[in-house]
């Protein structure tokens, strides 16, 4: 078992990161031991939320305050229905490094298995924060992919931890569940765990055809630039398009060079490149 990192007694409540640090051996997993907070100027701030597949599936509703993550776990996830008040338990702060953190924490770790960036946007207070946590109602704003208008976070009474996160009534309403991949990789939580199996088959692949294996450096890397052509490239040739509404490839430029056949919505990257792509792209290089 890994050792975790004791909280020194000057940390005690000085430290909003003291309780997280105190649970995670930093030598062991790749989460990060996050910066000294320091509170942002006005209200508000990121918005992140992270699908979590450890003992029991979750959501981790975090939100930027006085310098670090305030988060809720959602064991149902978050619902743009208001008929769903979906229970919302308060856990330790977290470092707003995290917000960054996708990956797999190991076995033996507390919270091992896989994070996924399921949303990531901006948040903004409708109503006092401060006042809000006295009162045990928080009203605000959220811009994120997939969330999105006004949610309240009240507190039940009985209890110091448990919340319920529920959607207000705007023209964000909806009944239709939302999608469970990353925003950031395009990955659900299955495949980031199987990655390593998705990637063997493309290096086998390249290994085969006597692609060269070298260390990439970002100094050696020359940048890209527009070239001048006598003809236009064909509908198979061009560049793949972004999307400007999902910032990801767009569907219409899926048969393009390293661009999925199938493309998420809400994904930033396309990351499912066809095998048969990949080999013809490579062939024709080298035949240059």
């Amino acid at each position: 078992m890994p050792t975790r990192r004791k909280a020194r007694p000057e940390e005690g409540n000085g430290d909003a990161l003291s309780t997280y640090r105190a649970k995670r051996a930093f030598d062991e997993t790749p989460e990060p031991g996050g910066l000294v907070p320091k509170a942002a100027p006005k209200p508000g701030g990121l918005l992140i939320v992270h699908m979590h597949d450890a003992t029991r599936l979750h959501w981790d509703l975090r939100l930027e305050m006085d310098g670090v993550l305030k988060s809720w776990a959602v064991p149902k996830g978050p619902s743009a229905n208001p008929a769903d008040k979906r229970l919302a338990v308060k856990v330790e702060d977290h470092p707003l490094e995290y917000g960054d953190f996708e990956g797999i924490i190991p076995e033996g770790n507390y919270g091992a298995g896989t994070v996924i960036v399921w949303d990531r946007g901006v948040w903004m207070p409708l109503e006092d924060v401060g006042e809000g946590f006295e009162k045990g109602k928080l009203l605000f704003e959220l811009r994120g992919y997939k969330l999105r208008g006004r949610w309240t976070l009240i507190k039940l009474k009985k209890t110091e931890k448990e919340w319920l996160l529920i959607k207000e009534r705007d023209e964000y309403v909806s009944t239709e569940p939302y999608s469970s991949e990353s925003v950031l990789s395009g990955l659900t939580n299955d495949e980031l765990r199987n990655a390593k199996q998705r990637v063997e088959p493309i290096k086998k692949e390249l290994e085969k055809l006597g692609a060269p294996k070298r260390t990439l450096r970002v100094e050696d890397t020359e940048l890209m630039l527009a070239e001048t052509r006598a003809d236009p490239f064909t509908w198979r040739r061009r560049v793949p398009t972004p999307s400007p509404r999902m910032g990801g490839c767009s569907r219409s430029s899926s048969t393009a060079i390293g661009c999925a056949p199938r493309v998420r919505t809400g994904s930033r990257f396309c990351i499912r490149a066809r095998d048969s792509t990949i080999r013809s792209h490579f062939r024709r290089s080298r035949a240059r």
